[in-house]
């Protein structure tokens, strides 16, 4: 079970169950590798463009897995769907805690009663 203050979630990548990890040195090597618009071109890229996704995951996994390279990512082929699911519940994590913005059209959670009604 990952840390989600740290971005952390857990992806299968060639058989084996790590983390995926988006702590503050991996968004900063998301800066580096794609500008300060790296965030923003998530949904336009993801699982779209497969350089760019597999950029995204070899720098997820750098902590636990400092050798994988976007290339292995590519020949190891994990499932695209999980995947990217994986890394958008990861960054959002890193980048906005429990508090991720909730996707387009879905309902607002149900709210606690305030202090004093019942």
């Amino acid at each position: 079970m990952g840390n989600p203050y740290r971005g952390e979630v857990e992806i299968s990548f060639n058989g084996i169950t790590t983390l995926l990890v988006f702590d503050w040195q991996a968004i900063a090597a998301l800066q580096t590798e794609f500008g300060e618009t790296w965030y923003a071109q998530l949904p336009e890229k993801l699982g779209k463009d497969l350089e760019f996704t597999a950029k995204i995951v070899a720098i997820g996994l750098r902590r636990d897995m400092p050798d994988v390279t976007p290339a292995m990512v590519i020949v190891v082929s994990p499932p695209m769907i999980p995947t990217m699911r994986a890394v958008m519940r990861a960054v959002n994590l890193a980048t906005f805690g429990e508090e991720a913005p909730k996707p387009e059209g879905a309902p607002d959670p149900p709210q606690p009663p305030s202090a004093g009604t019942s």
